[in-house]
């Protein structure tokens, strides 16, 4: 089954990227080098584009106000023309997306649903899907612009240093109570219906964490006997927005495959969730470190409230798979679940692409080095050592919570965003053992593809998670190709 469709292009499915990821192609995607090309597009291109973007949401349509958002002096009248097509076209895909989006809310969660047949809320839930990838990508709308005014990347709205100790001061050195457990979390479930990989649910529920403020959303997907399936939380990288792009590098759609029922969390500030003036998952860069901190105790929060869901609802084990961004959050979650009641905490966990060590993602990873992030902290009156005392909130602890023979770790040696021998070092200190470390020569952005390809580490979580493995085995995994 096709993704959504976008003028004459279709973004591909889950069962056409399963094909192309076999082909030669994939072999080619998985190779050391893409994270260059990768770094290069989001550094020169996808950012830049999604900062234009992001400014439109607040101009209300007026060029004069997108302008001052955007950073661009009104200079020659070509840029004002360009930007008065772009922002017709966004204008025109954003209430194209709030419509389906409030007829979505009134079917899936306002009561309006009840009784509908599941046809009808598989194509409401598809009009919501194809609005909102008509809506993200009107983004080349503003393709001009960026070719007239070298758009920055990032907006940087960086608290200085004694902000962020008026607001999280108090936790600084007892992270334990910024990552306690939730309270009860009551979670609304919308009406059933039918997708490719399975029967189709949304969760939403009020976001565990004061500073969102929001709801949170989650996409779950069962596959077609998911009496005894056991259940996976997702949480996704950085910019990956599950309820408004589906199909593509879908690693949540091949658990579905093997049995897994999988619940995606709708990452704080991405999505539905990003905040006016913001491009999904900018504020995680653009607010640092207060950004970061903010990001992943609502995230942590969240996922427990999932976990805690899953558990009560299915009565079959829990596990969570981390991915870059949800990897980090989901070290903090294995950090801190030792303290949490017992119905939260996870089965078994899956970390990929992850690294022990913020301080060096922040001042070494290449993505961020690119993005000038040291630099805007310098200005905002920020030293690498200021920033070393947050690190309790930031990094994982030196014990994980649950048993490390219950920890799958996935790591590229060639990673240069998240480095790589700070995820080697956290397996070690948190004695993972060698049946479950999977080390490769991929770098960050060909680990997914190689997820596709070699489905190892993928599987021994799923064993894990049905208590198939032998957590005792001593046999080390190194897929090094």
């Amino acid at each position: 089954m096709s993704g959504p469709v976008f003028g004459r292009f279709s973004w591909p499915g889950h069962r056409e990227m399963e094909r192309l990821m076999r082909s030669p192609l994939g072999a080619l995607a998985e190779q050391p080098w893409l994270d260059t090309v990768g770094i290069f597009a989001l550094r020169r291109w996808y950012f830049p584009l999604s900062r234009l973007w992001a400014a439109a949401g607040i101009s209300d349509g007026l060029v004069t106000s997108f302008l001052d958002a955007a950073g661009i002096a009104p200079g020659r009248g070509t840029v004002a023309a360009a930007a008065q097509l772009a922002l017709a076209r966004y204008g025109a895909a954003r209430r194209r997306l709030n419509a389906a989006t409030q007829a979505w809310d009134a079917a899936f969660f306002e009561g309006r649903g009840a009784g509908q047949p599941a046809e009808a809320l598989a194509h409401l839930d598809g009009e919501r899907l194809a609005a909102a990838f008509a809506h993200v990508t009107t983004r080349a709308a503003f393709y001009p612009l960026w070719l007239l005014a070298d758009p920055p990347p990032v907006r940087w709205d960086i608290a200085p240093p004694a902000q962020l100790d008026a607001i999280h001061g108090a936790m600084r050195e007892h992270p334990e109570r910024a990552y306690g457990a939730p309270a009860e979390t009551p979670i609304a479930v919308s009406p059933p219906h039918r997708a490719a990989a399975g029967t189709r649910r949304w969760l939403r529920f009020a976001s565990p964490s004061p500073r969102m403020g929001d709801f949170a959303f989650a996409r779950v997907t069962e596959p077609p006997d998911a009496k005894d399936a056991p259940s996976v939380i997702v949480a996704n990288g950085v910019c990956i927005e599950v309820d408004y792009v589906e199909g593509g590098l879908d690693v949540a759609g091949t658990l579905a495959g093997m049995g897994v029922r999988v619940i995606e969390l709708v990452t704080p500030w991405h999505g539905r969730r990003t905040q006016p003036g913001w491009y999904g998952g900018e504020a995680f860069f653009g607010r640092a470190p207060l950004g970061a901190i903010d990001l992943f105790v609502a995230e942590v929060k969240e996922i427990a409230a999932l976990v805690g869901w899953a558990r009560a609802q299915f009565g079959t084990p829990v596990g969570i798979a981390g991915f870059s961004l949800g990897a980090l959050a989901s070290q903090l979650v294995a950090t801190h679940c030792a303290h949490w009641p017992a119905a939260l905490r996870p089965d078994a966990l899956l970390l990929a692409a992850h690294s022990g060590r913020l301080e060096n993602v922040t001042f070494a990873g290449r993505l961020t080095v690119e993005l000038g992030l040291g630099d805007a902290l310098t200005a905002s009156g920020w030293t690498r050592e200021t920033l070393m005392g947050w690190l309790p909130l930031l990094n994982p602890g030196p014990a994980a919570g649950i048993d490390p023979a219950r920890i799958v770790s996935v790591v590229g040696l060639a990673d240069r965003i998240t480095p790589a021998q700070d995820g080697v070092e956290l397996c070690e200190r948190w004695r993972i053992p060698a049946a479950n470390r999977f080390v490769s020569n991929q770098c960050h952005f060909s680990k997914p593809v190689h997820l596709y390809r070699h489905r190892a580490p993928l599987e021994r979580f799923h064993a894990l998670l049905t208590g198939a493995a032998q957590s005792n085995s001593s046999s080390r995994n190194d897929l090094r190709r």
